[in-house]
């Protein structure tokens, strides 16, 4: 080195000597000398660069995700029940200063809507899983499995048809005897005297009451609905005669919906003609101090028809839905055999993604559908009733003011926060000015409507105290985490070693001829000397550092958690994280490109 040196010199000695009297050799001698000190430098200082991978092996846990919010203790332990849905109230059991327990039924809102967009929804999501089948067939091995599955499901239909002939003649070793009670109950001439028919003694034994006119009414009624389920009986038991188990499908199918239509209609006549009795009879007991006889028979003999025509009712609808079931299974499989294909992963994780979906609008139809049974959220006392039975509810409209035994809080969350968090979720709560006092605390009641301030929409979350401290005081600051889901024993990994790339979410491994001491993992980082392998994934839920993986790994699996690269020369040493190959899913990235899938 000391010799390049000194020749570098020699030769700038004598250059300087026939360039000093030119400014242009001058500036281009400079030039040069700068050239040659960069490069003897670079011969000088020698850099070289590693590049550390941190791995984490894939273990089990618990996973718990939560939100945060900040409120005050309230001045009032009086809490707003409010309405989730909008629809009509068909129950109302409230009144002012009525005591109310927790999960108590308080008001019924109509079903239809709600319980229909439920069966779409489980609909949509049985589609999306037969699509999802349809993938995961090859065109080689699928046929075979599909033809396989076609031949058992006609079986299946087959037999369906068998037992719902079946159940249908069971129905009718039963129909007659009850069609008969059922006309007896109001034209024998067995309850009053002087050859009265019945439906006439009936009238005779509420005269003068404040029910006369009703039980009228119930009678006339009664005598037309019983006229409208024997003619359809009639219909019923003549195609019923003609009809063998071995007629075509399509007539076994109308038989046993005519049936289920002929038995619905006896029950409600049943119904009639049981609330004609008891009517009587309260009014006859009343008066009279007692009732005939005849009547309490007649009572238990209704009561045991209705009995077995609910029984019939179920058997029936059974019937018909298990023959609509294998029905649609067979369309699905002969369309499922049409378009099987050739099994695709891109394919998969989208249709996976797309039953996630048609998973969550279920999962809301059937919240929505419960929300249609308004319960008391606390032990306490009925302050207000602000609805009444057949009254139209708006969604977040009060229906009721319920005093709490306990003290509550109220605290705010943003519109992120507040789709996790439900009624019964528990959670717990600091004060500002009591210090090291955590008090636990379950969530009554979310607002269905949020405000909006400085265009930050935020919604109020009312928690119950567990437990009363006379330190806690109306007013007070408060803050609250709420935890919104729990999961033991999940596969769950860093959230920062998660990539994606679409929809598609991967981990980097390491190649599995690589020869890794799991004992010797450390936070340093580990060279390797293959190139690295990517796992596709699926993830669950997530909180600010784990991610749930519900496929793709297993236990025990090792994967890259980070990149470390470490800079170093003879006068210097550095160490950072490679920022491209840490970005995450939750970075905003997908760490600059996906490698080759190795799925």
């Amino acid at each position: 080195m000391t010799n390049i040196i000194k020749k570098i010199l020699g030769i700038f000695n004598k250059t300087f000597k026939k360039v000093i009297s030119s400014k242009k050799l001058l500036i281009i001698t400079i030039i040069g000398m700068i050239l040659v000190v960069f490069l003897g430098f670079k011969l000088f200082k020698k850099d070289t660069t590693e590049t550390k991978y941190v791995l984490a092996v894939i273990k089990k846990g618990t996973l718990i995700t939560s939100v945060s919010g900040t409120g005050q203790v309230s001045s009032s332990n009086q809490v707003d029940i409010q309405s989730k849905v909008a629809s009509d109230v068909v129950y109302a059991n409230l009144s002012v200063g009525q005591e109310v327990k927790k999960g108590q039924l308080l008001v019924q809102l109509n079903t239809n809507d709600a319980a229909e967009a439920v069966r779409d929804a489980e609909f949509n999501l049985e589609s999306a899983k037969i699509t999802l089948s349809k993938l995961g067939v090859t065109q080689k091995s699928g046929i075979s499995d599909i033809e396989d599955s076609i031949a058992t499901t006609k079986n299946n239909i087959e037999e369906a048809y068998q037992s719902g002939f079946n159940v249908v003649a069971n129905a009718f070793l039963d129909l007659p005897t009850i069609i008969s009670g059922l006309r007896g109950v109001l034209n024998d001439y067995t309850v009053g005297t002087g050859n009265r028919v019945n439906y006439a003694a009936y009238q005779d034994l509420v005269i003068g009451s404040s029910e006369e006119a009703m039980v009228a009414s119930m009678i006339s009624d009664a005598q037309k609905n019983y006229t409208t389920s024997y003619n359809k009986y009639s219909e019923s038991l003549n195609d019923y005669r003609i009809t063998t188990r071995y007629s075509e499908e399509n007539v076994i199918m109308a038989l046993i919906e005519e049936t289920l239509d002929a038995v619905k209609t006896m029950a409600q006549s049943a119904k009639d003609e049981q609330n004609l009795l008891d009517t009587v009879s309260a009014v006859a007991k009343n008066e009279s101090g007692s009732i005939p006889s005849t009547i309490s028979q007649y009572q238990t003999s209704v009561s045991n028809y209705i009995s077995k025509l609910n029984s019939h009712i179920s058997s029936l609808n059974s019937a018909q839905n298990s023959i609509e079931t294998y029905k649609q299974s067979l369309e699905n499989y002969q369309e499922e055999l049409e378009n099987t294909k050739t099994y695709n992963p891109l394919d998969i994780a989208s249709q996976q993604n797309t039953i996630k979906q048609r998973q969550a609008t279920l999962d809301d139809a059937k919240e929505s559908l419960a929300n249609c049974y308004i319960r008391a959220p606390f032990n306490g006392v009925v302050a207000g009733v602000d609805i009444e039975k057949g009254q139209s509810v708006s969604n977040g409209a009060t229906v009721a003011t319920i005093i709490a035994e306990k003290q509550i809080v109220e605290i705010a969350l943003n519109e992120v926060d507040i789709a996790n968090v439900k009624i019964g979720q528990k959670s717990t709560l600091t004060f500002d000015a009591i210090e090291d006092l955590t008090i636990s605390g379950e969530i009554t009641q979310v607002d269905v409507l949020g405000s909006t301030s400085s265009g930050v929409v935020s919604y109020n979350v009312t928690i119950l105290l567990d437990t009363q401290d006379d330190r806690v005081k109306s007013g007070m600051s408060t803050s609250a985490t709420i935890v919104t889901e729990v999961k033991s024993d999940v596969l769950m990994i860093s959230s920062s070693a998660i990539k994606s790339q679409g929809d598609v979410y991967y981990v980097l491994m390491p190649n599995s001829e690589e020869s890794i001491d799991t004992t010797d993992i450390t936070t340093s980082g580990v060279v390797l000397t293959k190139s690295m392998q990517t796992q596709q994934i699926e993830i669950g839920i997530a909180n600010d550092s784990m991610t749930e993986v519900t496929s793709g790994l297993e236990e025990g699996d090792i994967i890259i958690s980070k990149t470390v690269t470490s800079s170093s020369s003879s006068s210097s040493k550095s160490t950072t994280n490679s920022s491209d190959d840490n970005k995450s899913i939750f970075d905003g990235g997908a760490g600059g490109g996906m490698p080759p899938m190795g799925f």
